[in-house]
């Protein structure tokens, strides 16, 4: 085999190594953007039930405000 033969051998193996390494780099892209629109629904989900936790929150403290106002009123009928 020829020096040159032996040149254009190893030409090829490493432009098919960097062609694997291509693609293998576009591969992490495509995972790392999937990754991050993941987060960002994640983030987005996560706001809103911390919203609807709030709300539920103010709601049975209302109740619970509430309950305690008509307990009281029903103690003033209390027959003793």
């Amino acid at each position: 085999m020829s020096y040159a033969s032996k040149v254009v051998g190893s030409t090829e193996e490493q432009a098919a190594s960097v062609e694997e390494i291509t693609v293998s780099v576009h591969e992490v892209a495509s995972l790392v953007n999937d990754t991050s629109r993941e987060a960002v629904t994640s983030a987005a989900a996560t706001e809103e039930i911390t919203a609807a936790i709030d709300q539920v929150t103010r709601e049975n403290t209302d109740a619970s405000a509430t309950i305690q106002r008509i307990s009281m009123d029903m103690n003033q009928f209390k027959v003793v």
